[in-house]
């Protein structure tokens, strides 16, 4: 008997829990305020196809609304200056449109370079899973040697816990 009601009591408390978590949304991957962070790796660049190890990139969102979010990013990269992106995302339907800016103030290169950097990106992110593509267009500036250097990059999106 006391077996009966140790059962019933606990269906009855996993039950619970799992309609409190349901409504919460825990254990369901969705974009929404907070951190999150993603591996980005590039597959193409205006050279054409590239093989680079992938970043970690770390996020914090602001929810303004159900559909609208502010983006700040960063990038800490060894040995240099971190990268920064802020910028907007919309959800439409299951997907994340991210629309953002990013910029890197280099330190002097081994070459003796100072390059300064700055990007427009779009991230497109599948709601369900976190995970998405990227792809964008910058410039780079030397202000040693007052040349700009173009580019083009996409990639990949994989979610990934933050530190």
């Amino acid at each position: 008997m006391a077996r009966q009601f140790f059962l019933r009591g606990a269906a009855l408390l996993l039950f619970n829990v799992l309609l409190v978590m349901s409504a919460a949304g825990v254990g369901e991957a969705a974009f929404g305020a907070g951190d999150l962070c993603w591996t980005v790796k590039i597959t193409q660049d205006d050279e054409g196809p590239v093989t680079q190890p992938g970043m970690l990139v770390k996020f914090h969102i602001k929810s303004l609304d159900t559909s609208t979010f502010v983006m700040t990013g960063v990038v800490n990269v060894t040995g240099d200056n971190p990268f920064i992106m802020t910028g907007t995302a919309t959800k439409i339907g299951t997907k994340i449109y991210a629309n953002l800016v990013a910029t890197q103030d280099h330190k002097v290169s081994e070459s003796g370079k100072l390059w300064r950097d700055m990007d427009i990106m779009r991230f497109t992110i599948d709601n369900a899973t976190l995970s998405g593509s990227i792809f964008g267009v910058g410039d780079s500036f030397d202000r040693t040697t007052r040349v700009f250097d173009p580019m083009y990059a996409s990639g990949t999106l994989t979610p990934k816990a933050c530190p």
